[in-house]
Order: C-alpha cells, then structure tokens, then sequence
C-alpha cells in the first residue's frame, strides 16, 4: 500500500521546503472560475449576453435621436465567468423614433449574430407649442363698453374671457387703481366709497395683454327713516308701550320698580342676559293695562329685582295672577342697591354657563352711565355692576363679584368723578384688562360706548334702528336699553332740546329711529 503525507509525494521527490498555511478538501473536481478566479481562460467563448445597465436615458418624444450612452451589456463565458463587453463588440438595432410607443433596442453579439439580448425606451408625442393669449373681454352685471356704475355697498362679480379659448395659459390677475373700489383675486368687486377706479384684468402669462373697466361710485340711495315714538302720559305707561311691542308670546320678563332707577338698571342687565323685556310698575302695584299685556302674551317666567320695599308684596301677587296655575316668581335683591347688582351679576353670569368675558362697572348713583354700559356688555355677552364709585379704599366687594364671574375685560364707564382712581385701581390689580370709556359728560360718554360698540362688533354699517331717550329720564332709557337688539341697533342719549348725535351719518343704514318718552323728556 502507498502511504502519502502531506509534504511528501508517492514518488521519490524531496519533500515540501516551506510551510502550509491552509488546506481544503473538496470532494469533487473544481470549475476553471474556482481555481483560477473570474478571468475567463484564453479559449473560453460567449454563451449569452444581457442588459447590465440601461441607457442615460430611456424616454424620448417623437423625432428625437436615440442615444446608447450609458448601456453597458455583460457576456456569460462557456467557462462561467462574466464580462462587460466592449461597445466594437455588439451592435445595436435601428430603433423607430417617429411614431410613439414602447420601443425595442435588440442587442446583438458581434462574433457570433445568434446571440442577443434587449430593452425597451419609451418614445411619446411631442407637446403642442403653448398657444398664446391674444385677447381679453371683461363682462360682470352693469358692464356696458367697459364702464360700470355702483352705488356704496354694492357688489358685481366680473368675469374674464380669455382668447383664443384654446389658450394654454389661461391664467388671470385682478387689480385695480383709483379709489372707491375693492377687487378679490377671482374678480369681485365691492364699492367702498365715492369715487372712480380703474379694475384691470391682465394674463399671468402674457401680462401685455389685458383689458380694463371703469368704475365710478357713487352715494348709496338713503333708505326712508321711519321716526316713531313710544310714550305714555307716564313713565309706567311707556314702559306698557314697548312691552306691547317687545313682550313676546311665551316669552319673559323681568320686574323693577319705576320709582328710583338703581334696581331699573341691575334689572336691564339681567333682561338681556334673559332675552327679556323690562317691565317697569310702581311699588305698590301693577297698572291694569300692564298686567292686561302680561297675561294676553301668556307669559313664561317672571323675575323681580329688588326688596319687598321697591316691589310690594301686593305687586307681586298681581304679577303672579298673569302666570299659569302653579307659577312662581323669582326674586333678587340685596340689603341695597350694590348687593343686588352683584346678585344680578351673579345670575347672569350663571345665564351664560358661568362666567362672564366682560364686565362694565359704573357708578350706582347715577343710571346715564350704567344703562350705556349695559348696551355695550350684552353686546358682547357681559353684565353691567354697579358701585359707589367714591370711596378712596376701592370696592372689594364689587371686585370679587368680577372675579367671580371669570371677567376677563372691565371697563369702567365714566369719569373719575362717578368712578374714582382707587375703584379703578383695584379693578386693575385684579383684571388686568381693565380700561375706562369716558366723555365730557353724559352724552359725550354714551356717544364714545356706541364708537367703541361699533368698532368691537364692526357692524355700524348694518345698524337699522336706534333708540332715543333723554339723557335725564332713567326709566325710559332703562326700558329702551332692555328692548335693543345690541347687536344691530344702538341706544343714543340726548338732551330735551336737541339731538346730540347725527343719527344718519352716523348710522347711515337706519331705517327707524324710535323715541322713548314723552315730548316733555
């Protein structure tokens, strides 16, 4: 037997002068790419070739040139190895580059025209050329040979035909020179005021090509002013007169005495947060023709404000009688006419889930200035809270009352001397937000509340009915200010011989102008 080792052959060789560093066994006979790596040897050919990497670019439009550079297609080898064929090595078919479709490039071996390969391009039609904007005509409602006439307030949507319709770039952009007119981005105008502009349309993609209307504004037709009057031989008859015009079916209302103004005013506050209507009686009774109106409207609910000593127990009784069977009367007051404005303070805000955004304080020994305010706070959804006002130690009570109710704004109505500094002062160290409306006198104030009314809502424009009452009568100003929409209509105070405010100018959408009161007032 011939015993081999490894270093040492079968044979009288000398042995291995070196060292082994590795050794494998295999049990089968190796491939030429195993022992001599990816090399093909010398006589090995190509068995097949294939798409290595396609061309730079594939995608072309119609009538465009065909370009190989980037493919690159490798060869299999009859010995298993592989190989990127040089470009002299294959050649490339014709390719139909005038017609659209998925085109296919054959790649075939160059020795030997049975071997082949392919891949595809994409070939599409060639986008039209833009087709450019030669005209633009403007039409809109009121467009005649490119004028049109508004009135302040109106609105007229312009539309823009762009020509050819075939455009490619149909794209417009609005503007406008002049004054008196507004232009939105699609084309709608609106006439803010007196005057003459120019709104222009131009292509976004041809701005050379545009056209043009005139426009000339003038002052919106005055609508006709009805002036009516609310007023009795009394004041509690004025205040039967426009509850027979507010007092709804089913609806409510809310009780205070005619005889001092105080729990007139807390009362105003807490009719608006009701969507009630105020009801003025006098302390010991309620007048015929008022409980008559009560009961005609079958109202709901009925809440007093106010002790027994400013709505009597008889009163009361009385009011009961217009209730349906098995009624009650809810009544708020306090040990005086402070307390119970807080108490209304406090229900209203309970009315509006809890808190109370805006507060207005004003001096409790006056009404011009609270019942402005109170326009102002139901407007907003707030409350009016009536204070002293002179004390030099501020008003605690009044100031938690505030923060109770969650008031994020205050606003003190009037000057320092119905609410003085220290008042103001500690409202400010509790709601940081705290300002003062403020005129010369009554009238001046109620006038500076309706400005800021007017900015905060920003719809004096939209105001059509105001409500005058004299600037020295509380009970009809109180009735009024329970009655106003303070959303769409305002309340002016003026003096018994004159109109303190241009209702008209100011208010140039009035339709009814209401006066509350006698001649006398």
């Amino acid at each position: 037997m011939l015993l081999g080792h490894i270093g040492k052959s079968f044979y009288n060789d000398p042995y291995f002068g070196g060292k082994i560093d590795n050794l494998r066994v295999w049990d089968r006979a190796l491939s030429i790419v195993e022992l001599f790596g990816d090399e093909p040897s010398e006589d090995a050919t190509v068995e097949s070739i294939a798409v290595k990497s396609l061309p730079t670019k594939t995608s072309y439009t119609v009538g465009e040139e065909f370009s190989a550079s980037g493919v690159a297609i490798e060869a299999t080898m009859s010995d298993g190895s592989k190989r990127t064929l040089e470009s002299d090595e294959y050649s490339l078919g014709t390719v139909d580059m005038a017609s659209a479709g998925t085109k296919t490039v054959t790649v075939t071996l160059t020795s030997d025209t049975k071997v082949t390969t392919s891949f595809t391009i994409t070939v599409t039609e060639a986008p039209a050329p833009p087709v450019e904007v030669d005209s633009i005509q403007i039409s809109g409602a009121g467009v005649v040979n490119g004028k049109l006439s508004l009135k302040v307030g109106d609105s007229v949507q312009l539309s823009a035909a762009v020509l050819p319709d075939d455009a490619t770039n149909k794209t417009v952009v609005w503007s406008v020179t002049g004054s008196g007119v507004l232009v939105s981005p699609t084309g709608l105008i609106t006439a803010t005021k007196t005057g003459t502009a120019t709104v222009t349309v131009s292509s976004a993609g041809t701005p050379t090509v545009s056209a043009a209307v005139t426009v000339t504004v003038t002052d919106a037709d005055k609508p006709e002013v009805t002036v009516d009057r609310l007023s009795g031989a009394t004041r509690f008859e004025t205040s039967a007169k426009v509850a027979a015009e507010q007092v709804e079916q089913g609806g409510k209302v809310v009780v205070a005495t005619g005889m001092s103004f105080a729990d007139a005013v807390s009362a105003t506050t807490l009719a608006k947060a009701q969507d009630a209507t105020l009801v003025l009686v006098n302390s010991n009774y309620v007048a015929g023709d008022m409980r008559a109106i009560l009961s005609s409207r079958a109202v709901s609910q009925i809440t007093i404000v106010g002790g027994t000593q400013a709505v009597s127990p008889l009163a009361e009784k009385q009011l009961l009688s217009t209730l349906p069977a098995n009624s009650t009367i809810k009544r708020l007051s306090g040990t005086d006419r402070y307390e119970t404005s807080r108490k209304v303070l406090k229900e209203t805000a309970a009315l509006n889930g809890g808190s109370l955004g805006v507060v207005t304080v004003a001096t409790g020994r006056d009404f011009a200035d609270a019942l402005a305010g109170t326009v102002y706070a139901s407007g907003l959804k707030g409350a009016t809270l009536l204070v002293s006002g002179n004390t030099t130690a501020g008003d605690a009570a009044a100031v938690a009352a505030a923060k109770a109710v969650g008031a994020t704004k205050v606003r003190i109505i009037g000057g320092t001397s119905a609410v003085g500094a220290a008042t103001e002062r500690s409202f400010k160290s509790a709601v940081s937000d705290t300002s003062r409306l403020a005129g010369d006198d009554r009238y001046a104030t109620a006038a500076k509340v309706n400005d800021i009314i007017d900015s905060e809502l920003g719809n004096a424009s939209e105001v059509s009915r105001v409500w005058v009452t004299s600037g020295s009568s509380a009970a009809d100003t109180a009735v009024a200010v329970s009655a106003l929409d303070s959303t769409r209509e305002r309340l002016v105070l003026t003096k018994t011989n004159c109109m303190t405010t241009n209702v008209i100018a100011h208010y140039p959408a009035t339709e009814r102008i209401t006066l509350v009161g006698g001649k006398r007032c």
